[in-house]
Parts: C-alpha cells; structure tokens; sequence
C-alpha cells in the first residue's frame, strides 16, 4: 500500500484522482471528528444565547459541511434543534481562477434575521470577499450578530475585516478539493475527505 492510500478509507481506496497531482490533507475520520467537535463548540455558543440563533449556509460548497455541523448539533443536545436558511453566493465561475463574488440567490427576508444571531457557514474562507459580501447583505437585514463557522480557514496574509469564530482545520494558500470543495465543475467536490493539489 501507498503512502497516499495509508489514512484513506478502504471504501475510497480506488482513488478517484491522481495521486501525482492530488494527495489527502485530512481523511475521512479527521472530517468527521473535527465537524463533530464544531458541533459541540457551536452548543456552547448557542445553545444558551438569548438570541435567536439562525445558521445560513452558504451554497454550494457549505451544503456539505453544513449539513453534517447540523446533524451534528442535534446529535449531541435534545433540546437545541438548528434553524438553517441558504444563500447562494458564487466567487470561482471557472472552478478555478477566483473572480468577483456575488450572491446569486438569497432565500432570506428581513423578518426572518433582523435582531437575530446569524452563523455564517461555509466550506472555506480564503480571501473573505465572500464573508464581506454576506455581511453586508445581513447587516443590511438588521441582524443583531453575526458568527461564522468553517470548515477550512486559509491563511493568506490578507488582513480580515470578519474574523471568523470556528474553524475546523487551518491551512496555508494550497489548492483543495472534496468535504464541498470543487476543483473544475463539480471535480471532488463529494469526496469525504479533503485533498491537496501538491505543489500549492
């Protein structure tokens, strides 16, 4: 057995990508344990608030994670029961090379956020022109705070106007892919686990 196959599950040992180009930066368990630890960390937070706590998922790339850091709050509480809502932002037109950020589609109304706690949640925060454009749109809807959870956190060396408040795992300016995460198209991004492009 490979070293690229030593922490990936049997299940994914067909390796749907090339091992010259891709290698696994998390596994499958490291995935589930670190949204399992968010989950937890998310309790604490809101569990308790006095405000109404909404989390907005931000598509397509957050659904993944997103839906797993839900579960995983109702998993461990019986009496905390997440509020999700969907905005659909879009940054890489190509799969690749990054452009302007937009919201493409916001199901979201003003009497469902204002005065309430909003948790952005997404995949990865890179730049963060995407956490400045969806926090402007909520700022704009007269949210009382706004949160944010990710999966992934870049450290690009670009100063962040929205620190974010969770983050799962920490990386450098690589390329990854899976966990939500595309590389072209759709390329990856159904992977349970996290990849790295080698090299970036």
């Amino acid at each position: 057995m490979t070293d690229v196959l030593r922490d990936v599950p049997l299940a994914t040992q067909h390796l749907p990508y090339d091992p010259n180009v891709w290698e696994v930066f998390k596994t499958e368990q490291e995935v589930t344990e670190a949204i399992h630890l968010a989950g937890r960390a998310a309790l604490q937070r809101y569990e308790l608030s006095e405000l109404d706590t909404l989390h907005l998922i931000l598509l397509k790339g957050g659904v993944f994670f997103g839906s797993r850091y839900a579960s995983s709050m109702s998993a461990q509480s019986s009496t905390y029961h997440p509020k999700v809502a969907y905005v659909q932002t879009s940054r890489y037109p190509d799969g690749e090379e990054a452009g302007e950020p937009h919201i493409v589609g916001a199901f979201l109304e003003r009497e469902s956020v204002e005065g309430k706690c909003i948790e952005i949640v997404d995949d990865v925060r890179d730049e963060g022109d995407t956490f400045v454009l969806v926090h402007s749109l909520l700022e704009g809807l007269g949210v009382a705070e706004v949160h944010s959870t990710v999966l992934v956190e870049k450290d690009l060396g670009v100063p962040t106007k929205y620190p974010v408040t969770h983050s799962c795992f920490q990386a450098g300016g690589a390329w990854l892919a899976g966990a939500g995460m595309n590389n072209r198209g759709e390329e990856f991004r159904h992977l349970p686990y996290i990849i790295r492009k080698r090299g970036t």
